[in-house]
């Protein structure tokens, strides 16, 4: 368990000095999370109780497309 924190820690330190990994891994899908989450409010105002699933949903999808 040791050597996957170190392994995972390095990855993420690695992946912060590289930009275009910053823009693409984690930038665009907060962007992309804030601007879908303020449509479905604005459509539909009950969308709260749910916005987190859906949003979930949304960000695994893309994670896996990217």
């Amino acid at each position: 368990m040791k050597a996957f924190a170190y392994g995972a820690f390095l990855q993420w330190k690695l992946d912060f000095r590289n930009k275009n990994v910053v823009l693409t891994y984690y930038v665009v899908p907060l962007v992309f999370f804030a601007f879908m989450g303020g449509i479905f409010t604005s459509i539909d105002p009950l969308a709260k109780q749910t916005l987190i699933q859906s949003m979930t949903v949304f960000g695994v999808s893309m994670g896996t497309l990217l």
